[in-house]
């Protein structure tokens, strides 16, 4: 498992790098030494129109991408299965207790296998945003505002921490 997380955080990393069976992974080199001052900040490209000309990528935020192996780890240590099962669970009931509050529209399919445990809901009488700042504000319970169309209400997916 070790070395399939290392190697797919080398992937998405962008080294490209997969460890060899049986080798030791070299150790790190430190930096070397700056010739010159650090750039903190980057500029913008003069030869592009409108907004454009302010998307730079600046610096990646390495330390979470090298995160991504302590999650896949504790992913792996868990159990996917495992993982989905629990989700699933807490979907079920939180669709089943949202059923008992009159006046909530669920928009969620009550077919497990159909709603991957996303639970979609609306309030008629009470506007989404209010809703949303209400659960934000009350419970501190963070969730997904969708604002158009059918997709209109509040999006919950619970998950794995």
């Amino acid at each position: 498992m070790e070395r399939r997380a290392r190697s797919t955080v080398n992937r998405v990393l962008g080294t490209g790098k997969r460890p060899r069976r049986g080798r030791a992974e070299p150790k790190p080199r430190p930096p070397a030494a700056s010739p010159g001052p650090a750039i903190v900040a980057s500029g913008w490209a003069d030869d592009l129109k409108g907004a454009r000309r302010f998307e730079v990528l600046g610096q990646r935020d390495d330390p979470r991408l090298a995160a991504i192996e302590a999650a896949i780890d504790f992913a792996g240590l868990i159990g996917i299965a495992r993982i989905e099962e629990r989700i699933r669970q807490l979907a079920a009931s939180a669709q089943r207790q949202l059923r008992e509050i009159p006046g909530v529209q669920l928009k969620t399919s009550a077919e497990p296998r159909l709603s991957g445990g996303v639970i979609r809901f609306r309030l008629p009488r009470m506007p989404a945003q209010r809703a949303y700042d209400a659960l934000w504000e009350r419970h501190r319970i963070a969730i997904a505002l969708p604002t158009s169309g059918d997709a209109e209400g509040l999006r919950f997916s619970p998950h794995v921490y």
